[in-house]
């Protein structure tokens, strides 16, 4: 574990086009989690980009602990438990990344198939 954690904004988006309603759901599962409110701001933010029709939806969260990230993760794959097919969203993050922080954003990240046996996928 790293000595210090910086203060990261972390972007979660949909991954392929027709989840958005899986990205509102999420947003509200992020609202009403204590362990996520208490560690992270959570806003929503529509954004213009060039090549879509209307605007895109994003999940914006400020971190500053590394006990805020696992908690986002932990909370992510119970969200992903409670759905019968849960689309993948995409993890993005601007701010200083410690290995500590890859490596929970590469699982975070990863393909549902491609993930371990473990009932959360960090180990």
């Amino acid at each position: 574990m790293s000595p210090s954690f910086a203060e990261v904004q972390v972007e979660v988006s949909v991954s392929a086009v027709g989840n958005e309603f899986a990205l509102e759901q999420f947003y509200r599962w992020l609202r009403e989690d204590l362990d996520i409110t208490r560690v992270a701001t959570v806003s929503r933010t529509s954004t213009s980009g060039t090549g879509h029709m209307g605007a895109l939806e994003v999940i914006c969260m400020t971190l500053s602990t590394s006990t805020g990230l696992a908690s986002l993760a932990m909370t992510y794959a119970n969200w992903r438990r409670t759905r019968k097919d849960p689309p993948a969203l995409k993890f993005s993050v601007s701010g200083p990344v410690t290995d500590e922080l890859r490596k929970i954003l590469d699982k975070l990240n990863q393909p549902e198939d491609e993930k371990p046996e473990d009932e959360n996928g960090l180990t």
